[in-house]
């Protein structure tokens, strides 16, 4: 029997069953570089380094230049490879079907919509090295609109342009992308992938593990009713978030406050050994983008050798006006984004003003739009295992 917690819920299993305990708090929601430990021994920080090691630079590498789908394969600056953006209208995906307009950007193999040009999070994107699609242009010779459809799933997307000239430059230049991605070179057809794919960046679990930084986020969105409970009491789509430990080995590790092991921290590899990822519906990778500063990276070693190993703390006084908050690290327990909300400030990127407490996971996703000290966190990306 294994019983390996993911969040503030948890499921065990012995007999196939799965089984889920969730956060219930009344609701209190309001470059860079690489941190590797010195120290061989997993359970332990040690000092951190602010530079990639070489052999873990050279390992990336190396993976990089081994996948089929990676940008770097084909040259986009080369002719008729090129950058295109500007203003459609494209079907909604309701039940009205009706049309808006969207600002569109075709780069890298990857076609993005905004709902303004000034917008940081995309609304949605379809990356042709991961899918198969088929272009269809309507109305010709004198065309009005077109289609893209993406082969396993019922999703089309479509976009039409008052002007027949601009809507067949789109089309000239997604075909030139689609043809020269390795989505359509490798024929891969994904009929697993949800219908709700465009709305997310997806990266495979090895991109994930070799682009993984020490600071980087992942947040969970699990299975299960209770879980689903949870999310509607605190207003967000997770209901779990851990903060990412990075070793000079190249392990990735989870720290994290969980119900079952308290603070504690766990090998990725061992995570997805067990099937872990399979009792999650989605999760999602954040990187931190601030400067590794040295002072900083011994301001994270000591919060983490200070919070290791306490007890996990869920209460409804946490939540309350009167409850006394701690210095970073000197909370006697931790619920999971409690937990995370105390790293953050300890290195000195959210303000201490606002106790940790009151930090639920759903703060930390990108609809929350979360400020920090002289830091950001990217734009989400979903970790695909079928990538």
């Amino acid at each position: 029997m294994y019983c390996i917690s993911k969040g503030d819920f948890y499921f065990s299993s012995s007999d196939g069953e799965s089984d889920s305990n969730i956060d219930t708090p009344l609701a209190l929601e309001s470059n860079y570089g690489s941190w590797y430990s010195e120290s061989t021994n997993d359970k332990s920080v040690g000092v951190l380094n602010p530079t990639i090691p070489e052999e873990k630079l050279s390992s990336a590498e190396k993976y990089v230049n081994s996948q089929v789908y990676k940008s770097q394969e084909w040259d986009y600056s080369k002719p008729g490879i090129i950058e295109k953006s500007g203003w459609l209208k494209k079907q909604s995906d309701n039940i009205l079907r009706n049309w808006r307009w969207r600002f569109f950007v075709l780069k890298n193999g990857k076609l993005y919509y905004y709902k303004n040009p000034t917008d940081s999070k995309f609304s949605g994107v379809l990356n042709f090295y991961q899918v198969i699609t088929t272009l269809k242009v309507h109305d010709l010779p004198k065309p009005t609109s077109l289609s893209i459809s993406v082969n396993g799933l019922s999703y089309k997307m479509s976009l039409k342009s008052n002007n027949h000239n601009e809507i067949q430059d789109w089309a000239n230049y997604i075909k030139k992308h689609i043809d020269n991605s390795y989505g359509r070179v490798k024929e891969r057809v994904f009929t697993n992938l949800t219908e709700k794919l465009w709305k997310y960046e997806r990266i495979s679990e090895d991109f994930f593990k070799n682009n993984a930084t020490t600071g980087d986020l992942l947040l969970f969105r699990s299975k299960g009713l209770s879980a689903k409970i949870q999310r509607g009491i605190t207003g967000s789509k997770y209901d779990h978030v851990a903060i990412i430990l990075c070793y000079s080995s190249g392990k990735v590790c989870l720290f994290e406050a969980t119900q079952t092991c308290g603070v504690d921290i766990l090998d990725w590899e061992y995570f997805v050994a067990i099937g872990c990822h399979l009792g999650v519906e989605r999760i999602a990778y954040r990187k931190l983008k601030m400067e590794r500063t040295e002072e900083v990276m011994m301001k994270l070693e000591n919060f983490i050798k200070k919070a290791n190993g306490k007890s996990y703390g869920l209460s409804v006084k946490k939540f309350l006006p009167y409850y006394q908050k701690a210095e970073p690290g000197d909370e006697s327990d931790f619920f999971c984004s409690e937990l995370i909300a105390s790293a953050y400030q300890a290195i000195g990127i959210l303000p201490t003003n606002f106790g940790s407490n009151n930090y639920l996971p759903g703060i930390f996703s990108e609809e929350r739009a979360l400020l920090l000290k002289n830091a950001q966190l990217g734009n989400e990306q979903i970790i695909d295992f079928d990538l």
